[in-house]
């Protein structure tokens, strides 16, 4: 929580009757009309100095946030600046400023993007001078459905008006508008920040302009396609990883065991010893290349499949555990396979083919089994007779 010298909560105390405001010193508690499932909301909180009081004739608020999000690495802990104000017609969506400090947020909302090609250069220009500062989305809850009422909304005018504002973290949530800025302000600064905050909202419900269009998506960039490749690229990603590190690891294992019967150990044209660290430089090289394959075709694959009205409206979640079993089976099938055969054919096939066929099937249990675990998950459950 914020720490506020007496002299600060005086000066909070004048910036409130400055904008004709209420100031409630130390913790403060939103009302319910002002508390909305914003992600911004979606971690662990606590709010305090409040400014309350009426915009037009709808409850808002000012006052500082301090949110903490934990993961099992680590614990981040930011405060913010927060106007709320309750918007019953406005669309639910996130808007929020590029940067380093929002990637980790930026990560789980589907972007909406804008077509530059399908508009006029001076539209144009608007949408690149937006998206240079803000990235527009869904949050991951949000149904796809959503895009066209928020495309509606934020034509040419809402997007200069935004992107003349950088910095804000903008939310739209159960009919309430969250605009928070990054840090507590001063006391000096809060009704400056009031101010361009309600200049946002102001562009945010102005009517419609009826002289501007909604800006298509860029082709293949709808919320829906976008969705549809999640899982796809992120199983053809770790895949392509997969069968780029056997695919390094076995073939310079085959190279050595080919050579070392035939190169010198020693002398100036000698490469024996040179292959272990040829080994270790090729293999995140390879790894890379794999991964980058497996998230194009995995994209590919997902758009080919892709029919729109078919896919879920909201991104089911990755089945982590079924795809998790079905890889440690396959790795174990695959490995004992593999050292069966090698022990087997051991005598009769040439030393360099002994890394393929001991690995390969564990490569290829592996990826079988992580699909098959991907596979099982989706399949719908048959529901029991009651």
């Amino acid at each position: 929580m914020a720490t506020r010298s007496s002299q600060d909560v005086a000066e909070l105390e004048q910036a409130a009757r400055t904008l004709g405001l209420r100031f409630e010193p130390g913790p403060f508690a939103l009302s319910p009309a002002l508390r909305p499932n914003a992600p911004l909301f979606s971690g662990q909180y606590t709010s305090e100095n409040g400014f309350t009081g009426e915009v037009e004739g709808v409850e808002a608020a000012m006052f500082d946030l301090t949110s903490v999000i934990r993961t099992a690495e680590s614990e981040t802990v930011t405060q913010w600046t927060v106007i709320a104000v309750a918007e019953p017609n406005l669309p639910g969506f996130v808007c929020l400023p590029r940067g380093f400090q929002s990637w980790m947020v930026r990560g789980q909302i589907t972007p909406i993007w804008f077509d530059r090609s399908a508009v006029d250069p001076f539209t144009g220009g608007t949408i690149r001078a937006f998206e240079r500062r803000y990235t527009l989305g869904l949050w991951k809850q949000a149904p796809a459905r959503f895009e066209k009422t928020i495309r509606d909304r934020f034509r040419a005018p809402v997007l200069e008006a935004i992107a003349e504002r950088p910095g804000w973290s903008i939310q739209s949530a159960d009919r309430r508008l969250i605009l928070a800025a990054r840090g507590c302000a001063c006391p000096q600064d809060r009704p400056e920040l009031w101010q361009e905050a309600l200049a946002i909202r102001a562009a945010l419900i102005a009517p419609v302009a009826t002289t501007s269009e909604p800006i298509p998506p860029p082709p293949g960039m709808d919320v829906a396609r976008q969705r549809n490749r999640r899982v796809p690229r992120i199983a053809g990603g770790i895949a392509g990883a997969i069968i780029g590190f056997f695919t390094a690891f076995i073939s310079m294992s085959s190279i050595m065991f080919y050579q070392f019967g035939r190169m010198p150990a020693h002398g100036p044209h000698s490469l024996r010893p040179y292959l272990p660290l040829l080994l270790v430089l090729s293999t995140p090289v390879v790894v890379l290349i794999g991964a980058f394959a497996g998230v194009w075709i995995g994209g590919l694959v997902a758009d080919l499949r892709f029919r729109p009205g078919t896919t879920d409206d909201v991104p089911a979640p990755i089945a982590r555990r079924s795809a998790f079993a079905g890889v440690v089976l396959g790795w174990f099938v695959g490995g004992a396979t593999g050292l069966g055969l090698a022990t087997q054919l051991r005598a009769g096939i040439p030393r360099w083919l002994i890394p393929l066929v001991m690995f390969g099937p564990a490569a290829l249990g592996l990826l079988a089994g992580g699909f098959a675990g991907l596979a099982f998950a989706r399949k719908p459950r048959a529901s029991k007779p009651s």
